[in-house]
């Protein structure tokens, strides 16, 4: 029997950007990655009155969010205090990245920024991609996110999805997470 993709379902729709595709559930919006968007993204953490969201906004640029950003959406309806969001990124290397070599440095890089690692899986292949999925927590004042963070591998590039929510609601959007982030292919 054939595998129903979720492009394929009732309720969910393909989204293009940047040389990949992805699959959300319709009532996602997906919001503009320029300045403007990305500008609106950093004041609303701005209404965040936390030193977390304080260090985000002072220490990274808008243009420097632009550059790696390539696609950001939420659900439309809220969850928990705010919504459930995805966030897509893109780094080229000058050389051959491995997946495992980024599980390896992953674990020092989350405790770096003050992120709980919760759990791993490496060495995984999604898709025709080399893959690792990270679940992680983040604090921001009162308020607990929890995340999923997959990390794509391919030809020298790499894509970092990060699916995140009121750590309240993680138990309603973890199977929606998975579906998203796997729906995950690239053009080349």
């Amino acid at each position: 029997m054939p595998t129903v993709l979720p492009s394929q379902a009732a309720g969910w729709r393909d989204h293009t950007a940047s040389g990949f595709h992805i699959t959300l559930p319709e009532r996602w919006e997906a919001v503009d990655v320029g300045k403007e968007g990305i500008e609106a993204i950093l004041n609303s953490l701005k209404g965040i009155n936390t030193e977390w969201a304080r260090n985000i906004t002072t220490m990274v640029s808008a243009e420097a969010i632009q550059e790696m950003m390539k696609f950001w959406a939420r659900d439309s309806e809220p969850a928990g205090i705010g919504y459930a969001t995805i966030n897509i990124t893109f780094q080229s290397q000058p050389f051959p990245t491995k997946v495992h070599d980024l599980c390896t440095l992953m674990p020092s890089a989350y405790e770096q920024m003050g992120v709980e690692m919760v759990d791993a899986e490496c060495d995984l292949e999604i898709n025709d991609l080399d893959a690792a999925r990270f679940i992680i927590r983040l604090r921001v004042g009162a308020l607990a996110i929890k995340q999923y963070q997959y990390i794509y591998v391919k030809n020298g590039n790499i894509w970092a999805l990060t699916l995140a929510v009121d750590e309240t609601e993680w138990p309603e959007y973890e199977p929606t997470f998975v579906t998203i982030a796997e729906s995950f292919r690239v053009d080349y």
